[in-house]
């Protein structure tokens, strides 16, 4: 996939700067970060259950469409599990990388949510299912935002001590 490649590549040149420059750098203070973290943690399990509940096998789809659907809810699931297990290190160790991580494996969780939407058919249990979508979509980009800009401070901050190096 695409967002794979960018995050080895960034997570690449992350690990390179941090590795030269061992430091704390961070747009929020370490107490603050991990409350984010923290709050995210359960915030994703609860997306994780929700996905969950959509039963595919009970929606009036064709095979294709239906295997579309199930694709989609996988990589959620799978994105949400990466969720868990980056916190989980970030909470030990704070890596540049893993924060890149966790904004794309957001990003993949909110895409695959608004392909599946697409898909799913007008029946009385999507139609309850889907309902919090917008919802869930909001809250994510409620998360998305503020680790974009927490990457992005820190990035900075590497790359202004990493000027000051003498070459």
């Amino acid at each position: 996939m695409r967002a794979m490649r960018r995050t080895q590549v960034f997570g690449l040149l992350s690990l390179l700067l941090v590795a030269a420059l061992p430091c704390r750098a961070q747009m929020m203070d370490p107490s603050e970060y991990r409350g984010f973290l923290r709050r995210l943690d359960a915030s994703a399990a609860e997306w994780r259950e929700h996905i969950e509940k959509l039963n595919v096998e009970q929606l009036n789809v064709t095979f294709s469409i239906g295997k579309q659907i199930e694709e989609s809810k996988e990589i959620c699931l799978r994105n949400l599990a990466d969720i868990h297990a980056v916190i989980g290190g970030q909470l030990t160790i704070d890596m540049l990388s893993q924060d890149v991580s966790l904004s794309e494996s957001l990003e993949d969780v909110s895409e695959m949510l608004g392909l599946i939407l697409g898909d799913i058919p007008a029946s009385e249990q999507s139609v309850q299912w889907a309902r919090q979508l917008p919802s869930l979509d909001k809250e994510i980009a409620s998360y998305r935002r503020p680790l974009r800009k927490h990457i992005s401070t820190y990035a900075d901050q590497l790359q202004l001590k990493a000027a000051k190096c003498p070459r």
